[in-house]
């Protein structure tokens, strides 16, 4: 039995189906891949049972300049690293969008617990 379960989300959020018209399912390295990405792109604020839940991306980041790349690092580090079965950050790379200004992080590669 896996120990990590999760519905699978494909790159711009939307739940994935299979051909047959079932939610597909990830475990293990893939959920919690899965799950390091929903917390680093969960707002403060935004789920209404507990507003402190998720990063101060509008408080802390976002309507920025570059200056507050090391704050948004910092940030999802910390949220990466909270993720049950999160052992290391392998790389991370973040931008900041001047146009947008807004950040962006590029590329995210964790170690799990099943990297043995």
């Amino acid at each position: 039995m896996a120990k990590y379960i999760g519905l699978a989300i494909k790159p711009y959020n939307d739940l994935e189906v299979t051909a047959d018209g079932n939610l597909r399912l990830v475990t293990d390295a893939e959920a919690i891949g899965q799950h390091t990405r929903q917390r680093i792109s969960f707002f403060k604020g935004e789920w209404f049972l507990d507003l402190d839940v998720g990063l101060d991306w509008f408080g802390k980041v976002l309507g920025g300049s570059s200056a507050r790349i090391p704050v948004m690092e910092a940030m999802v580090k910390e949220a990466i690293f909270a993720t049950p079965g999160v052992t290391d950050i392998v790389e991370i790379s973040l931008r900041h969008d001047r146009a947008s200004r807004g950040a962006i992080v590029t590329r995210c590669e964790v170690e799990t617990e099943f990297n043995s």
